[in-house]
């Protein structure tokens, strides 16, 4: 397998240097064009030099609700979400790049029928229990979106005081009425905050119980939501210990 790295800001020449045999193509977005530019440019580039496309995998760390659409207009074959795992990966290279023949010529890369439980949900639903290598509190991340630790802080004060608590008991309640249409908006909006400060484990345990009863499943919505109160509890702890340790 041939791997080309791309770095160029698209003028000139820049692609016409990228041979027609690479089967993954990684690229860091050059300053100026987004990676739905990037990749309409690419395109039109194959076309126009009569090149084979290409597999293009998107990243983004935005919901695949919104993004998912105008990538896959510029021209990408899938769209995934950060932060990935290994076996999405492996998913991927098992998708998208050909091993090459015994003859030791290079197959085409075969596109897959895309798979999976649905929009921002992973292929299968071992997966939706698999959430150790997501962190309860990631503060780096926090801080980048927020800014500056000090509001950050604040913030997570407001969720560990305020917010996990009357959102957790407002759970329990709806579980107990098996309202599972209450439960799937508070886990939306429980997602909404965790999004912004770092609670990155309890963020897919939510997107994860929405998404899955918004696909139309079932089976799992029971073991989802007491997942998400597992985590729930999992990131009070962690953040109020953070917080008294600052």
């Amino acid at each position: 397998m041939k791997i080309n790295l791309l770095n160029t800001t698209l003028s000139g020449k820049g692609l016409e240097g990228c041979s027609g045999k690479f089967r993954t193509f990684l690229q860091r977005t050059p300053p100026g064009i987004s990676g739905i530019e990037l990749c309409y440019s690419i395109r039109a580039w194959e076309k126009a030099s009569d090149k084979k496309p290409v597999p293009i995998v998107g990243l983004t760390a935005h919901a695949l609700s919104d993004t998912t659409n105008p990538c896959l207009q510029s021209g990408m074959n899938k769209v995934l979400q950060k932060p990935i795992q290994p076996d999405t990966l492996q998913m991927i290279i098992d998708n998208f790049v050909a091993k090459p023949s015994q003859t030791g010529d290079e197959q085409q890369p075969t596109i897959k029928p895309e798979t999976g439980l649905g929009i921002d949900l992973p292929n299968t639903d071992a997966q939706l229990f698999e959430l150790d290598s997501f962190p309860l509190l990631d503060i780096e991340a926090g801080k980048k979106t927020m800014g500056d630790e000090q509001v950050l802080k604040d913030l997570l004060k407001m969720m560990v005081e305020d917010e996990i608590p009357k959102e957790s008991a407002a759970l329990k309640k709806a579980y107990l009425e098996k309202n599972w249409e209450l439960i799937e908006y508070l886990a939306h909006k429980i997602k909404g905050g965790a999004a912004y400060c770092g609670t990155i484990k309890m963020q897919y345990a939510c997107q994860y119980l929405e998404r899955y009863r918004k696909a139309g499943h079932s089976q799992q919505l029971d073991k989802l939501y007491h997942q998400l109160i597992e985590i729930v509890e999992q990131t009070k702890i962690s953040i109020t210990f953070f917080l008294q340790n600052k």
